[in-house]
Order: structure tokens, then C-alpha cells, then sequence
């Protein structure tokens, strides 16, 4: 800031707040009972939780209302809304001081780390130490002005969270239309002829026999290489990759034909979509390639069948399907004319599904951009 709005002053944080130390535990001293111990993924609503029985400093436990900060894994402010609890070693109490406003110290602390997060893209766990977090600059109004400011935040927010949870219950509903179609018109079809997956198909499992996976000759710049995340993250046609296999790569692998329907068989059980491109692909991956039936017919139908495959799946570390459970699911065979007709109909009430959560994309990416500038605009006294 070039200079700074009258009555404002240039601090650290170290002169605004004071942050305690959550503490480190021993694996024997996590149990079953007690005091819940408050990490970082209870943070963000995971429910598995541990217990203490240690007798703490009335410091070292957080109450309701109480203002945290995780500082490493999920960067950020966090207000407390939960019992009696100790956090963890990767998280910090903050206590404000005489000169600022909890919900002040909030509000900066959320500016903060989206600065942070904006200038540390593709980094994967970003975290900060103390002694730097202390040293953080912060232009620090008087008491009346900041008050003002988070009240001003609060309503507008207030406003934005409630247009935001709209946007994302309406995404909700658009995600599912198709699916419910799917699984109305599936239904219907009951007394459709079905034959197992592997009479109307090949049914292919992945290929990358080299190890280590990650061996650096594998990779290169001339066939794109597929992974069950870019199956997984697709809306229909595979259509992007970012890692390729080299010549190499190739020979221990095989190039799979664009068309070839795709299926997860490992991790995400039953994620499917269609190769936009000619690529390879590991074992985690099936290729499914019609001999007759129309092929987004099979695609579509195979959709439907995410919770069954997930069901069939061992209940290993990580759950995996085994080609022949997949290769004798019954699949519905009507006639050529049918399948045609339905493939269309979906084709087209997908497209029309793309294009109303592109719109609804925007309007909540532009929403959470206008957060941000508000709290940017909020810290260099113009709001």
C-alpha cells in the first residue's frame, strides 16, 4: 500500500495476536476416551476422532468461538465451533490482542492465506513456521474502523454464502439429472434380451508392466498416457492428458484406440468415460471396445452401474474389481434402433447438462473471486 489511510499503522502480526502451540502426541497417548484431540482433518469435517486423558495448561485447549489457524496440509483461519477440545501439533490457537478485533484478526488471516494460495499454485502441501507467521506485515486500523470493516464483511458475505449455497445445491441438481434419466430409462427397459459384458464387448484390462512405475524412461512427448484420475475427472470424452509415455513407455504398455470406453477398477470403482484420443492406459483401467452394440448405448449404461461395481469390489486397503466379476455383469441389448435412439437422446440432454453448469460454474467462481476482492479491497482501506 502506498500509503496508508489516516489513522491506520504499519504492524507485524506479533503485535496483533499471540499464537500458541498445539502439541505433538505419542501414538499411546491417543485413546479411545477423553478430551477429543482437534486435528486437521477434524478441521474439515473428517469424523474420525482421537481422545486424551492428559491434564493440559487451560492454553493448550480450544473452546466454541475460538479463533484457529492450521499451518500446514489445509492453509487457513478456522473459528472453532465445536466442544472442549486439544488441538493438534499443526494447529494454532490465536489470541488477539488490545489493538484488534477477533473477527479482524479472522477476516486478515483469510485475506492471508488466499494470497498465499494464489501465489504457491501446483505447490502440494504448503506450510508456514512460526517465527515467519509472526513476522507477517499487517496494516492495522483503529478499534471503530475495524469493527466497522467486519461488520460491513459479515453482511456482504453474509449475502454471497447464501447465493453460493443456492449455486452449489443447483450444481447438485444438474449433476444428477442425467443420472436419474439413466436410471428411469434402464428400469424401463428390464425386459430388454441382456448379455454378459464380455459377449458384447472386449473387455481389456490396462497395461504397464515396467517397475517402477515412475522409472523416467517410461516418459516423454509422443503418446498420451491416462491415469484413473483423468477417467474420473472427464465429463464424458476423455478430451486432455499431462503425462505422456515415451517410446519406451509404448512397448511395455499398449495404444488403446479413440472410442474405447474407459473404466475404473481400482480407487474410484466405476468412473467412465471415452478416450478422445488414441492413449495408453495402467491395469487401475479397463478398455471396453463394443463388437457390435452402439457404443455410447454401452457407455451410458455403464454409468448406472458405478454403486453396483462398488458393491462387488474387495474390501482391500485400497478396493479393487477383478476383470471377470466385470466381464460377466448382464448388460441390456435392445435392438440397434434402440440403442441409437437413446444414445441421441442422452447426447443431447448432456450437452444441454454441459452448457447449464458451465453458466452456473461461472456464476460461482465469480462469486468466490468476489470474496476475495472484497477482503483485498478490505485490507488496503477501501471498503
Amino acid at each position: 500500500m502506498d500509503k496508508l489511510p489516516k489513522g491506520w499503522e504499519n504492524k507485524k502480526l506479533i503485535d496483533c495476536i499471540e499464537l500458541i502451540n498445539g502439541r505433538a502426541y505419542k501414538q499411546e497417548e491417543l485413546l479411545d476416551a477423553g478430551t477429543p484431540v482437534l486435528r486437521i482433518q477434524n478441521l474439515n469435517g473428517g469424523s474420525n476422532w482421537y481422545y486424551s486423558n492428559l491434564e493440559l495448561p487451560k492454553k493448550n485447549y480450544c473452546y466454541a468461538g475460538e479463533l484457529l489457524f492450521a499451518w500446514s496440509a489445509s492453509f487457513g483461519p478456522y473459528i472453532w465451533s465445536g466442544e472442549k477440545a486439544i488441538f493438534h501439533y499443526h494447529i494454532w490457537k490465536v489470541i488477539s490482542k488490545q489493538n484488534i478485533n477477533e473477527k479482524f484478526a479472522y477476516y486478515f488471516l483469510e485475506h492471508f492465506t488466499k494470497e498465499v494460495r494464489n501465489h504457491t499454485v501446483g505447490v502440494a502441501m504448503f506450510h508456514i513456521t512460526k517465527s515467519k507467521m509472526e513476522q507477517i506485515p499487517i496494516y492495522l486500523p483503529p478499534l471503530p474502523e475495524q469493527i466497522r470493516i467486519v461488520s460491513k464483511l459479515d453482511t456482504l458475505f453474509g449475502r454471497i454464502d447464501k447465493s453460493i449455497a443456492l449455486l452449489e445445491e443447483n450444481i447438485k441438481h444438474t449433476n444428477g439429472l442425467t443420472a436419474s434419466v439413466l436410471e428411469e430409462i434402464f428400469v424401463d427397459g428390464k425386459n430388454w434380451e441382456r448379455q454378459p459384458l464380455n459377449q458384447v464387448a472386449k473387455v481389456e484390462r490396462g497395461k504397464s508392466k515396467h517397475r517402477p512405475r515412475n522409472d523416467q524412461k517410461l516418459f516423454g512427448d509422443s503418446y498420451p498416457f491416462i491415469q484413473t484420475g483423468d477417467v474420473r475427472s472427464a465429463n464424458k470424452y476423455i478430451d486432455k492428458y499431462e503425462v505422456c509415455y515415451s517410446e519406451f513407455g509404448l512397448k511395455q504398455s499398449r495404444l488403446w484406440n479413440k472410442g474405447t470406453i474407459c473404466l475404473t477398477i481400482a480407487a474410484n470403482i466405476g468412473d467412465v468415460a471415452i478416450l478422445g484420443f488414441d492413449a495408453c492406459f495402467p491395469d487401475s483401467v479397463v478398455g471396453i471396445t463394443p463388437n457390435s452394440m452402439n457404443n455410447e448405448f454401452l457407455y451410458y449404461y455403464l454409468k448406472t452401474l458405478q454403486l453396483q461395481l462398488d458393491k462387488k469390489a474387495n474390501s482391500a486397503a485400497q478396493k479393487n474389481i477383478n476383470l471377470k466379476i466385470l466381464s460377466e455383469i448382464d448388460v441390456p441389448v435392445p435392438s440397434i434402433e434402440i440403442q441409437n435412439s437413446i444414445a441421441d437422446r442422452f447426447s443431447r440432454l448432456e450437452e444441454k447438462q454441459f452448457q447449464i453448469l458451465s453458466v452456473q460454474q461461472s456464476k460461482l467462481n465469480y462469486l468466490k473471486a468476489l470474496k476475495s476482492s472484497l477482503l483485498d479491497r478490505a485490507f488496503k482501506g477501501e471498503l
